[in-house]
């Protein structure tokens, strides 16, 4: 599917509260959840008794044993059976999507922090839910972003348990994340049985304070004030996009897809997206210019199939391009 989510008798499995995300699919609850477990429920992502078995592969109908090598599988929710998830070798640890999202919770325990989103995608192969914390900020008294926590974890051995202090942008639900100095909005966890016990560690990380969001609105409030012309955007494209150098034996292939993009930014930025004005209030700043490249990182590059990863923040939670777009943004406003 181009969304990237499971199927389970044609059921999306994907839940959210109160608004429906960009793909329109799963379950949109009316209120919060009274539990995370309910909440999970809705997803499918209860009781899947991820487990390993020793991998055995079948040759001219012998069975022979792979050393060190496991098979990763889980109870197929709804339609009943067995799914195979990923082969793994023999330091691998089960994480339940039950210690996932316990341990999201406890993070966040003494807080007014309700379950937002949650799904899985790859197959399986990877979960995720989201809290909102508290009340949305307002940028420049009229641009709404929402305030987050994200965990996700993998079942095939590519991630561990990761945990990241997300803001979004509501109008488009684009991932923000400012390289704000000194501060660490991700944590990250080895798959391990005792990973329930990072908790503290987690808090401490991600400086669940709202510190990191108090900079962060600073920040942006910042930029909102701050006018950036369209030829000054035009050098914060070619800052964080370098234009390719051809020669006499390269195809135009790579300087076409330069164009492309900085056309599709150049569209965003004047209003001209996808889906209309995305910039609507906030064009002609700062601000805008960040959000122009956040919202072509998260939506027009690469495959359909990743859209999700993207632009709920699953995909390189540490980075995915925003800290460069972040300096030159800043530097136009030097």
């Amino acid at each position: 599917m181009a969304d990237g989510l499971e199927r389970f008798d044609g059921q999306a499995a994907f839940v959210s509260v109160r608004e429906s995300a960009w793909h329109r699919l799963g379950t949109v609850l009316a209120e919060p959840a009274e539990s995370t477990a309910s909440f999970m429920e809705h997803a499918f992502l209860n009781g899947w008794n991820v487990r390993t078995e020793p991998l055995i592969a079948m040759v001219n109908g012998v069975e022979v044993a792979i050393p060190d090598k496991f098979a990763v599988i889980r109870d197929r929710p709804v339609t009943g059976g067995i799914d195979g998830l990923a082969v793994v070798g023999n330091k691998y640890e089960v994480v339940q999507n039950e210690d996932v999202f316990g341990f999201g919770e406890a993070i966040l325990a003494s807080s007014d922090a309700q379950w937002h989103t949650a799904g899985s995608i790859r197959d399986g192969r990877v979960v995720f839910g989201s809290m909102k914390l508290g009340d949305d900020i307002l940028i420049g008294g009229r641009d709404v972003v929402g305030k987050y926590l994200l965990v996700t974890s993998s079942h095939d051995g590519s991630s561990g348990v990761m945990a990241a202090v997300t803001p979004i942008r509501v109008v488009c639900q684009n991932t923000l994340r400012l390289a704000l100095s000194n501060s660490k909005t991700h944590f990250k966890a080895r798959h391990t049985a005792s990973v329930t016990s990072r908790v503290a560690d987690a808090q401490k990380a991600l400086n669940l304070t709202y510190k990191w969001f108090d900079e962060f609105t600073a920040a942006a409030n910042r930029m909102v004030d701050t006018t950036v012309t369209d030829a000054q955007f035009a050098t914060i494209i070619d800052s964080v996009w370098d234009k390719p150098e051809l020669n006499e034996d390269d195809s135009r292939n790579s300087l076409t897809r330069w164009e492309n993009r900085r056309e599709t930014l150049i569209d965003i930025w004047n209003g001209r997206g996808e889906d209309g004005d995305s910039m609507q209030g906030i064009g002609g700043t700062a601000w805008g210019a960040l959000n122009t490249i956040t919202e072509y990182l998260d939506w027009y590059g690469g495959h359909d199939s990743t859209r999700l990863e993207r632009a709920g923040g699953l995909s390189d939670l540490a980075d995915n391009g925003r800290t460069k777009a972040y300096k030159a943004v800043t530097a136009a406003m030097a």
